[in-house]
């Protein structure tokens, strides 16, 4: 996964929290080992003035830009080009 490798980057300046799409459960034990946070899909208004690495298939443009709207940061992986 080279969003772990871009987190741990990151990490070492600010905290990453690591928003999954579902099915990326069994990546979050390994993220917590890195001393990040993960959790699967979670609301705008949870990711409020935190750094977020988004990584996973199938989000939609307005869950992206109401994340983008809450966030302090945000990183977006999107390997569907969408």
């Amino acid at each position: 996964m080279r969003c772990l490798s871009i987190g741990r980057e990151l990490h070492k300046y600010q905290s990453v929290h690591f928003l999954l799409c579902n099915g990326g459960e069994h990546w979050i034990d390994r993220i917590k080992y890195y001393s990040m946070t993960a959790s699967i899909y979670k609301s705008p208004v949870e990711m409020k003035n935190t750094n977020v690495l988004i990584d996973g298939y199938g989000f939609s443009e307005l869950e992206i830009q109401d994340w983008r709207e809450q966030c302090k940061y945000m990183a977006f992986i999107d390997d569907n080009n969408s």
